[in-house]
Order: structure tokens, then sequence, then C-alpha cells
């Protein structure tokens, strides 16, 4: 008897949580795949032991931690489903235990199929996760290996030992439940917004800590501390207050704010004159009575934006980065790179010259707004090279900004602008003035971050100038950088990693000493060689640069870490998104009858409809607004922190993840609408 009545609740209920189980099945699917591919010896031998591989038990350990917040979530809505059956069963004499343990056994059933269905997908997916993960950390391989007993088992273990650990802990939640509150359920009643002091307080901090942490958000500094994750600084407990801030003034709005707010709206005269507005206003105690699951899901919503938001800055700005640090495979000074090119010979590589670009230096001052801010002085040194030559490295460098400069115009290259919260539009207004008194000011109408062949190779600030302008420059302290390809060697190979090693040592650098007085014909710059490193000298440059082991490794760490991150929003989003849809669904058994009473006494179907859908979609959007809100803004900041940060790939995944939810609430609506009509009376099925 249990067994034939666990069976038909499960099949009674499938239909409402498919989507669930799905999601629990995606869960179990990419937790097979990080295992297998961690423990694919293939994987780990051509990616040479890259400890960003942990990565992936790290995101399989939270995978399972997140499949028993959702777990736990989705059987506390099933048991608040059950309530009344519960009472009904505990009167015909079956024992607590006894139905404790029909309901593990219903939600077994759901919880072994989407395992065995997510275990099959995993099988099936085992291969393209390994492509796309491969594919990130920039390693063009591909693996046969798809099966793994120890991942297979292992994958079953952990998730078998999740649905026993909720297991019990459901059981305990049926014992503790009193049969009255079981058989005349009044949540609602008991959690009925009260006007008292406290309720109107708590109704006015939520917006006030909500809006304390948006401003705590740009005032306070605590982006030092996502860098450093040191919880001794200044910055973790800025932090610490942000995030308590923000999360209390989320619970606060949903359990006293909005109630409070639409408890108000139902006075008005608007609610009268408007349906829709009197249809928003009585959700109020639905609001109240699911908070903790509103505050849950605006949670959720941020985390994944951030989460997606930090993969895609990751994934934009950190690749961007490898590629500016060292875009061509062997650049070297003219005058110093034989013995470079000897080492490459003679181990067997071979060398292409591409192109070569004439760099010289002199000191310059800006004028224009917030130029002391730009220069950081009076007057800063700058390196200086023709439009011609640019624009030759430019046919191999394709990351270059492509310009064209009149006599008069510049374009300045720099890495420090972004981090000096100046606005563009201010440095397009200043003019460049150089020492040299017979050379003419020229306008900046061009910024860019992207050196030519590579920022190791300069001291700081970069200009190009027209042709005829840098001709008239001094040729002291120039030099010629040469750009070659490198063949027959491969780029993470020892050699060339001793060579990329030896390229910051004393030796290969270009030190220089600027004195930067009041008056810019007065600076003198100090070119250095062959002398010891100094670390405190805010200008040192490297003799040749090569693009080998270290940019390898930090592209397969980055790949590796934007897979994980991004994967793991993606799965919270999906999972998350269907516990919200089986809290609404939930809602259909305990508000059917007053449905069935509301249409026995006249009330026409299409104005019940109405009001299911105002409160599913006040329920299942407002918070995920909330929440993409409030990620958007964190992200916002950072861009703000990191200036010229490309976002346009954030509000393309931050519109996916809102598409997702609205999928649910489709999903959702439409289940809820099914069940509503199927509670209608025969005589009124057909209006």
């Amino acid at each position: 008897m249990i067994l034939e009545t666990a069976i038909k609740n499960f099949r009674r209920h499938l239909a409402g949580r498919v989507l669930y189980l799905v999601a629990l099945a995606l869960l179990v699917m990419v937790s097979y795949d990080c295992l297998t591919t961690f423990q694919d010896s293939f994987i780990s031998r051509i990616s040479q032991g890259n400890p960003a591989l942990v990565a992936l038990l790290l995101l399989f350990f939270s995978l399972l931690g997140f499949s028993v917040l959702i777990i736990f979530y989705a059987n506390r809505f099933f048991i608040h489903q059950h309530r009344s059956e519960i009472g009904l069963m505990i009167i015909s004499g079956l024992s607590r235990g006894q139905i404790a343990l029909i309901f593990f056994l219903e939600t077994l059933f759901g919880e072994l199929l989407a395992l065995g269905f997510g275990l099959l997908l995993g099988l099936l997916t085992n291969k393209l996760f390994a492509m796309l993960l491969l594919r990130l950390m920039g390693l063009r391989a591909a693996t046969n290996h798809w099966f793994s007993f120890s991942a297979l088992w292992k994958t079953s273990l952990g998730f078998l030992i999740v649905f026993a650990l909720v297991g019990i802990f459901d059981s305990s939640r049926i014992f503790s439940l009193r049969t009255v509150r079981l058989l005349y359920p009044n949540e609602l009643g008991d959690i009925r917004q009260r006007n008292s002091w406290l309720n109107r307080l708590l109704a006015w901090l939520g917006p006030l800590l909500v809006i304390g942490g948006y401003v705590a958000v740009f005032k306070l500094s605590w982006i030092h501390f996502m860098e450093t994750l040191r919880f001794s600084d200044r910055t973790a407990t800025n932090t610490v207050l942000i995030m308590g801030a923000l999360i209390l003034g989320i619970w606060f709005c949903f359990r006293n704010t909005l109630p409070a707010l639409f408890s108000w709206l139902q006075g008005t005269k608007w609610a009268y004159d408007q349906q829709r507005i009197l249809d928003l206003a009585t959700t109020g105690q639905e609001v109240q009575f699911h908070h903790q699951s509103l505050t849950l899901t605006t949670l959720f919503v941020t985390a994944s934006v951030v989460l997606l938001g930090f993969a895609s800055v990751l994934y934009s700005d950190g690749f961007r980065n490898l590629e500016e640090e060292a875009p061509i495979d062997l650049v070297a000074d003219r005058q110093f790179h034989d013995h470079v090119l000897q080492q490459i010979k003679a181990k067997g590589g071979h060398l292409q010259r591409l192109a070569h670009l004439p760099v010289k230096i002199m000191p310059v001052t800006l004028h224009g707004p917030k130029s002391d801010v730009i220069m950081s002085q009076a007057t800063m040194p700058i390196e200086i090279v023709g439009m011609h030559n640019y624009l030759q490295i430019q046919r191999h460098q394709k990351n270059l900004l492509p310009v064209i400069l009149d006599r008069n115009q510049a374009l300045f290259i720099s890495q420090d602008f972004q981090y000096q919260h100046v606005h563009l539009h201010e440095l397009m207004r200043n003019q460049v003035q150089f020492a040299d008194g017979k050379l003419p000011r020229l306008q900046i109408v061009a910024f860019s971050r992207v050196y030519p062949l590579g920022s190791n190779l300069f001291f700081g600030n970069v200009l190009v100038v027209p042709d005829d302008i840098f001709e008239q420059i001094p040729s002291a302290n120039s030099r010629v950088l040469v750009g070659y390809r490198l063949k027959k060697i491969a780029p993470d190979s020892p050699f060339l990693k001793k060579i990329d090693d030896d390229s910051y040592q004393s030796k290969a650098s270009r030190q220089m000493r600027y004195r930067h007085p009041q008056q810019l014909q007065k600076a003198q710059i100090t070119i250095y060689q062959d002398v010891k490193r100094d670390l405190s000298n805010a200008y040192i440059s490297s003799n040749y640069s090569v693009r080998g082991p270290s940019q390898v490794l930090l592209q397969r760490v980055l790949g590796a870490i934007v897979f994980v991150i991004g994967l793991l929003a993606i799965l919270m989003t999906f999972a998350w998104a269907s516990v919200c849809s089986l809290r609404e669904l939930s809602e259909v058994e305990r508000t059917r009858f007053d449905y069935l009473t509301l249409t026995k006494i006249g009330i026409d179907q299409h104005h019940l409809l109405r009001y299911s859908n105002w409160k599913n979609r006040m329920l299942f959007l407002s918070p995920v607004i909330f929440g993409i809100g409030n990620g958007l803004l964190v992200m916002r900041f950072v861009g703000l922190y990191l200036n010229h940060l490309p976002m346009k790939l954030l509000y393309l995944l931050t519109a996916a993840v809102f598409i997702v939810y609205w999928c649910f609430y489709l999903f959702t609506s439409y289940n809820y609408r099914r069940i509503i009509k199927m509670t209608t009376p025969p005589d009124q099925q057909g209006r």
C-alpha cells in the first residue's frame, strides 16, 4: 500500500515537476562530466598538469552543495503541497513513519529518475564538455575518453548521500507537523501584517538599507578584497557591511515593505478605479508569506549575474590582456637581439622577420582637462612612433586600433589610463606639448590601450604621430624593435620558458631615470642598460619579449576559470528557476478550493485567471528583476573601477538569465491555469 500510494502520488504530480527533474538531471550531468574530465589522463597530460583543472573538482563539490539546497527547498514545497493529504492520512490511521516513508519514496522516484537521466546525458555530452573546456584553455586536441567507472560511482554516491540527507530532514519535518494545522491551514491569517510600530519601522528600514548598500558600493573601498581575499584588510569589513546591508534590506523589503505598501494601496481609490492595481495590491499577503524564498531568489539571481559578470570580465579583459602583452611570437631590440636569435636557431627554431618599429622618446606635457591626473606629475616621458611604421605593424597585429592622423593629431596609447577614472572625452580635449619648442602641439584624437608589438617593451605611455613630426624629433635614446614569427618550437616548451624568464632579468632590461621639474625644457631622460633591476623604478622595459609559456599558462588558467564560473552561473539560474516554479505550483493545492468556492458563487473564471496571472508574475518575476538590478549595479561599479571595460557580453548573458526565468514563468502559469480549470465544476468547464 505504501509503495502503491507513493507511485500514484509521483505520477499525479509528475507534470508539474518535469522542469525541476530536468534541472536536477543537468546538475548530475555536469557533475559526472567534471569528474570524468578531471580524471582524464590525456587532458592532464596535454595541459601539463595545469592546476586550474582543480577548478573542475571544486565545481563538482559546489554542485553537490547547491543540489542539497534546491532539493531541500523543493521538498519543502512538496510537503506544503501535501499538507491536507498528510492530515487525512493521519486521521485514516497511518503513522507518521509510514507517511514519511510514502513522501520519501515519492521524491526518491523523481530523484532516481533525474540521477539516471543525468548520468546518461553525462555519458553523451562528456566529449562536448571536454572540447569546450580545451577550447577556452587554448588547447586544440580531441579526446575519446567518455566513460569513467570511477566518476560514475562517485557521482552516484554523492547524489545518493544528498538524497538521503534531505530525506532524513524531511522525515523529521513531517514528524513535527501538528494535525490541526494540517487539516485547517491558515498561514496567511497568521502572518497578516499588524499595524505595529516595529512593522512600520522595518517597512521603512528595508528600502533605506538597500539604498545605503547601493551608495556604499560606490563610496566605500571594497573591490580590493575581491582581488586579494584577505580578511584582515579594511576592505573585507566594508564588503561584509555592504553584503549585510543589501541582504537585510532585501529581506525587509519582501517581508515588510511590499506587504505594507500593497495594504495601503488596497485602501486607495486607485485600487477601485483600476482593476489591475487592485489585483496587484491583493498579492501583499502572498509576498509576505513567501518572503524567504523571494529573498533567496533575489540573492541567487544577483549571484548568477555577478558570476556571469566576472566570467565575461575574465574572458574579455583577461584574454585581451594576454593578447596585448605579447601579441607577436618574438620581439627584440635590434641592438641586443643577436644572442636571443642565436639561441633559438641553435634549438632548431625558424624565425621569419615581420616588421620593424623605430621608437623615440621625449618629455612632454599635456594641456587640457584633468591633464595633471593623466600625467600624475607636471610633465611625463613618452615614447613616440611614426604613423607609417604603426600601420606596418598593424598588418601583423590585428588588435591595433586603425587610425589615420592629420598633421597636428596624435594617438595616445596607455594601459594606466583605465585606472585614472578620467572620461575619454576629457582625454580627447588635451593637447601634447613637446620639450622641443620647435615642434607643434598635437591634439589627441584617439585612444588605445593596445601597444604595437606588446606592452612589455615600453616604459609607459606611447604616442603615435604623423611621419613628418616623427622625423623632426631628435634621435637621442632612440631604438628599433623588430618582430618575428617563430616556427618549429612549441610555445609551451621548457626552452621558451627559459627565454621568457631571462627577458625579465637585469641584463635584458632597460631602465629610465626621469627628472621632472616644473619647466618642461629642463626635464631630463637617462637610459640605463645592464644594471641591476630596480623594482622601485616605475620606468622599466624589456629588450625582448617572447610569446611563450607564461601566456600559455595564463590562458589555460583563465579558460578553466571562465568555464567553471560561467557553467555554475547557468546551472544555478536553471535550477533555482525550477524551484520557483515548484513554489508557485505548490500554492495551487492550497488555493484550488478557494477558486472552486468563488466559481460556485458566480465569479467568472476569466477574472480568477487574471488574478492568478498577476500573482504569479509578481511572485516569480519581481525578485528576478530585483536581483538582475543588483547584479548589474555591482558589475557597473566594477566597470567604472576598470575603466573602458567591455560589458556587452554581460548584458547578453543577463538577458539570457531573464529569458530562462521568463520561460519558467510561462511554464508555471500554464500549469497553474490547467490545475485551476481541472478544479472548476463540470457544468462550468465549457465556459
